[in-house]
């Protein structure tokens, strides 16, 4: 069993701080669609458990609306916002060409189909980092949820979903002007060392594409130290960043939730929300 799977089981069913001398982070990238597969990883530590026991959770893109929902509790309800909401309607539309995306229809699932419980969110101790685009200023900059309240909440997530080509636009965050980075490679090399540089002494990377990976083992050497624990789509399991069909979303999502409790020495998958 992984060092780090070890030390996150020391901490089943309790909440952070707790006084064991580990800070345990767990590190979320983007890729639009296929961010069902970090949400079907983090429900299975939550079925586990293990909901509470980061102290802190580093996001880009849909990572960031993830983490959200794993930390306020909407974890379970909120994985099923791929499979049953964005596969549908106006939220992707590629004919679109002036708004291929459309942030407000997230928004407003987010907000009132299935909400996140914004309030038990900001009550817990767990800090959540957002990796976005000031573009006054011109560089990159880690966003702390608690920094700005429940007032600006869904800016954040507007924020977080602004990918640049894709849904234009900026979001107005204090005195600045926010979007997501610009995806390329870099930023995701750029994202996970800018958690290696912290005091962390475990870091939970929950990938979303293998390629993810493939390409982070090849530029960070660190990678491989038992500091690290990867959790990876296999291979094999090819997922579009634009994927519309819900059977394979939802499969995904499985698939990467059962990978997580083998990696816990658990059997069988998790249990997904299915809407009445």
């Amino acid at each position: 069993m992984h060092p780090v799977v070890k030390y996150l089981i020391a901490r089943k069913n309790k909440k952070v701080p707790v006084p064991d001398g580990r800070n345990i982070v767990l590190v979320n990238f983007g890729g639009f669609m296929t961010g069902v597969c970090s949400a079907g990883a983090m429900l299975a530590l939550v079925e586990m458990g293990y909901q509470n026991s980061f102290d802190s959770i580093y996001t880009i893109s849909s990572g960031f609306h993830n983490a959200c929902s794993f930390l306020s509790g909407d974890g379970y309800k909120n994985t099923s916002v791929y499979y049953e909401d964005l596969c549908h309607g106006d939220f992707f539309k590629p004919e679109r060409v002036w708004k291929v995306i459309d942030i407000e229809k997230l928004v407003d699932i987010l907000k009132n189909k299935k909400p996140i419980n914004v309030k038990n969110l900001l009550k817990q101790r767990t800090k959540l980092y957002v990796r976005l685009a000031n573009i006054k200023k011109g560089q990159v900059e880690y966003i702390e949820i608690h920094k700005f309240g429940k007032s600006k909440f869904y800016d954040l997530v507007r924020a977080a979903a602004s990918v640049p080509f894709l849904a234009p636009g900026q979001i107005k965050l204090g005195r600045g002007q926010y979007e997501d980075p610009i995806w390329f490679n870099g930023q995701m090399l750029k994202h996970l060392k800018q958690v290696a540089d912290t005091d962390a002494t475990d870091i939970i990377v929950i990938y979303n594409q293998f390629s993810q990976y493939d390409y982070l083992r090849k530029n960070f050497k660190g990678l491989r130290n038992s500091r690290f624990l990867n959790i990876i789509p296999n291979k094999s399991w090819l997922l579009s960043r634009f994927e519309n069909d819900p059977q394979k979303l939802k499969h995904s999502a499985w698939q990467m939730g059962k990978k997580v409790r083998i990696l816990f020495g658990k059997k069988g998958g998790i249990e997904l929300f299915e809407s009445k």
